[in-house]
């Protein structure tokens, strides 16, 4: 009775967190996190009954990564993933690992953007292995694949047309793949082309706080080849792009490496 009762109860409080997701196009100064919090405190309650399914860790994770909290949310990831491979959740701990992959090959630092490459081509692979139900999410791995296995400009413009189809499909996370499409263009110094991604992206999810926070490092990016008065501009709108990640989510940790 005591193991079906804390079955029941998990699968409650995971459902909590999955639905939780429809907040996601809620204007930012709408957003509240106050059912989050909740939920990680009962799920953790739940896991350590050692009763509990690995779906209650990976609830926690996704939690926590909506909160803005991605250090800890790697690690729940990480926890499930241990107990229980699932392509949907490599997935997630790959979208994860992607932005800071992003952040350390913008900021060039080359051994932990190799470091990070590898463990994210391990998990795209992973995911591809195991199978995805979602023809959209199949495509977006192999999108990340192409990106991942070459830095060729032929792979990266093959990659570019098939997130471009992504955005196309209804009823998909489209500001995912102008997302996606953004960082091609930021990897590429086309910031201009990355600016306009970006933004699409935002106007989808208005608290899309990673797309944000995207734009105010390309807007930093263009400060080094620009003439002077550009500068000055370049590095306005990046301070503003950066405000405003902080004040969508002011305990998302990768704004304030900005």
């Amino acid at each position: 009775r005591r193991f079906e009762e804390v079955q029941r109860r998990s699968a409650e409080e995971v459902a909590k967190v999955v639905n939780w997701d429809v907040n996601l196009y809620k204007p930012p100064e709408l957003l509240t996190f106050d059912g989050l919090v909740t939920s990680i405190k009962a799920l953790e309650a739940l896991d350590r009954t050692g009763l509990a399914p690995p779906s209650v860790r990976y609830a926690i994770g996704r939690a926590r990564l909506r909160m803005g909290r991605s250090d800890l949310a790697l690690a729940d990831f990480d926890d499930a993933i241990r107990r229980a491979p699932t392509a949907s959740w490599i997935l997630d701990r790959a979208r994860l690992r992607w932005e800071l992959l992003l952040r350390e090959a913008v900021a060039k630092n080359r051994p932990r953007a190799d470091e990070l490459q590898a463990v994210l081509l391990a998990d795209f692979r992973e995911a591809k292995r195991l199978g995805l139900a979602d023809p959209w999410e199949r495509d977006f791995v192999e999108a990340h694949l192409l990106l991942l296995e070459g830095e060729s400009q032929s792979r990266r413009e093959r990659a570019a047309d098939l997130i471009t189809k992504l955005t196309e499909q209804k009823g998909k996370p489209a500001e995912e793949a102008w997302k996606l499409l953004g960082d091609i263009a930021l990897l590429s110094k086309a910031h201009l082309r990355a600016v306009d991604a970006y933004t699409r992206a935002l106007k989808i999810r208005q608290s899309y706080v990673q797309a944000q926070c995207a734009l105010a490092i390309t807007y930093l990016g263009m400060t080094n080849d620009a003439p002077t008065p550009d500068v000055r501009r370049a590095l306005d709108e990046s301070l503003k792009a950066a405000t405003r990640a902080a004040e969508m989510n002011p305990a998302y940790a990768e704004t304030y490496h900005i």
